[in-house]
């Protein structure tokens, strides 16, 4: 499935009003070289600390989206290019109205694409 497919599929559901943060946590699967995301929705952001994202009110649940890298290092990069690329073409997503953005795996540093430019 693209990510577009996906993303537009979660974007669907409604999200509670006081969703102001949207992370992106990322999981290495069982299968080499392929990797899961979830998407999740705050009311709370900390750029000091990454637990913020652990809170979440809003969440994909199981409904993951999956894509292939090399290792954990290039699906950060990988998945950065993805999500940066679908928020720079889709403008009037409802991404965009969220005041923050972060992806990153579960047990590991976030980073945080919005309010910083890509």
């Amino acid at each position: 499935m693209l990510f577009e497919d996906w993303i537009e599929k979660q974007l669907l559901k409604p999200f509670p009003e006081d969703v102001i943060a949207i992370n992106f946590n990322l999981y290495e699967t069982d299968d080499e070289n392929e990797f899961d995301a979830q998407i999740v929705g705050c009311a709370h952001y900390d750029a000091n600390n990454d637990d913020w994202a652990c809170n979440a009110i809003f969440s994909s649940g199981e409904d993951l989206f999956q894509f292939r890298s090399d290792d954990w290092e290039s699906a950060l990069s990988d998945f950065k290019n993805i999500l940066c690329n679908y928020l720079c073409t889709h403008s009037k997503t409802i991404l965009n109205n969220f005041e923050y953005i972060s992806f990153g795996f579960v047990d590991g540093d976030l980073i945080t694409i919005k309010p910083e430019k890509f």
